[in-house]
């Protein structure tokens, strides 16, 4: 009866501390790809100021959680040639320390609306909160009253709501909720084949998955090629293995999947599934009828991504391209 009483008292405890994590801020989420955050500020809040680079996204004078912020600052890290989210600074420059009372105390309402907890360091005009998304022994976000730097001649003060840095880079969650790593995402093989293998031990193994290839597609020491073939439990209506001189022979580089759908709705359901085996970044380059995505690590090349895929929805076209490599296993020996 005490064991069932103590979890009684303990659950309301537990669900408060998973709501109490910090996600998102100004409904973008931490640990997102630069792409990804750009493209939903573009939509929500506007076109980001000039000075905004890969590193730092800046906003003057907008809103966020129905608090208007002189200063938006959308900070990113980035590692092996992924961008994450990583943290945020939001300013709101005073005049008079009695103007930055109101405005911390504005900014801790605002923040009490989303159900985080609070503590209040009396003296020290600082508000801390919430949970960090990467590390539950830190605080997700602080409210300073500082000294102003950004124009201190008119604006003596500054209030200053940080979230992070959460180092993304150090973490890496997987679908389940647990702890990753970077060699979780570097693709080494396709249909049990592994790259950088040879053309003869290629030509065997995927004769041997696959059956007979398309002769007339497929060059000797080139290419090998294959119609309607089920790899990871999904039928393609085409994979093409391409191959790289190397000094040991020609060697596998690239492995192209081509698909088609009878709808855009089809599309994006595959796109979902993959998204559940690699997290997808969504490339500068799309437009409407045309998405590009890249994901994964290459296995001889940790600053570059380990596929491409190329999304096309228009009219009764609905066709995905998925392209592993080229790699570059020309230069590895």
């Amino acid at each position: 009866m005490k064991k069932n009483l103590f979890l009684l008292m303990l659950m309301p405890m537990m669900a408060f501390a998973q709501n109490d994590v910090v996600t998102e801020v100004c409904g973008v989420k931490f640990g997102s790809p630069y792409e990804v955050v750009k493209k939903e500020l573009e939509e929500q809040v506007g076109k980001m100021h000039d000075d905004s680079d890969k590193n730092t996204i800046i906003y003057w004078g907008k809103s966020c959680m129905n608090v208007d912020f002189d200063v938006l600052l959308f900070y990113f890290e980035y590692k092996k040639g992924i961008s994450y989210f990583d943290g945020a600074v939001f300013i709101i420059l005073c005049k008079t320390m009695e103007e930055a009372v109101e405005a911390k105390e504005e900014i801790a309402t605002a923040l009490k609306t989303k159900n985080y907890s609070m503590n209040v360091y009396s003296g020290q005009h600082i508000i801390s909160g919430g949970i960090s998304p990467t590390n539950s022994h830190k605080k997700g976000f602080y409210i300073r009253i500082e000294e102003g730097v950004t124009m201190p001649e008119k604006y003596p003060f500054e209030v200053t709501l940080a979230f992070g840095p959460y180092d993304y880079t150090k973490f890496t969650p997987k679908e389940n909720g647990t702890q990753g790593t970077d060699e979780d995402k570097v693709i080494k093989e396709v249909a049990g084949i592994k790259f950088g293998s040879k053309y003869a031990d290629v030509a065997y193994a995927s004769k041997k998955i696959f059956g007979e290839p398309v002769d007339f597609l497929s060059k000797k020491y080139q290419n090998i090629c294959y119609w309607d073939v089920t790899v990871d439990g999904v039928l393609y209506k085409e994979i093409d293995f391409k191959f790289i001189t190397h000094p040991s022979g020609f060697l596998l580089d690239e492995v192209t999947l081509r698909k088609s759908f009878d709808s855009p709705e089809e599309v994006d359901l595959w796109v979902e599934n993959i998204k559940k085996q690699h997290p997808l970044y969504m490339d500068e380059k799309s437009f409407s009828e045309m998405t590009i995505y890249r994901g994964g690590i290459s296995p001889i090349d940790d600053n570059k991504y380990g596929f491409n895929i190329i999304v096309l929805k228009s009219g009764d076209t609905n066709t995905v391209d998925v392209t592993y490599g080229p790699y570059g296993y020309k230069n590895k020996y």
